[in-house]
């Protein structure tokens, strides 16, 4: 398994490989995207939300905006915005008992 450094490195050359222009242009479109919380609130469909507990970018408060009974709740300790690199067997877990919750 790859260190936590191989995955930060790795993702920073990607984005330092990104060209300028794409890179203004996706954060200006993740700053002006509509709010869908609503979508998560009123979809019949299981939604699975998933939080690193010290995720800096979007922490659980900000994550967890809908409580309804079809919506599931993680957090994986100890992680941040990038739970796949930073303790994927976690998530995997996570998402798995999603899964087998859906097939009851």
């Amino acid at each position: 398994m790859e260190s936590l450094s191989t995955h930060v490195t790795r993702v920073k050359e990607i984005g330092y490989q990104t060209a300028p222009q794409g890179a203004v242009g996706a954060a200006l479109a993740m700053r002006e995207r509509p709010d869908r919380r609503d979508v998560l609130s009123a979809t019949p469909l299981p939604v699975l939300l998933v939080a690193g507990e010290k995720d800096a970018v979007i922490p659980p408060e900000r994550t967890f905006t809908s409580d309804k009974p079809h919506i599931v709740q993680a957090v994986i300790a100890g992680a941040g915005h990038m739970s796949m690199y930073e303790a994927p067997e976690e998530l995997i877990q996570v998402i798995k008992q999603f899964m087998a919750g859906l097939s009851k």
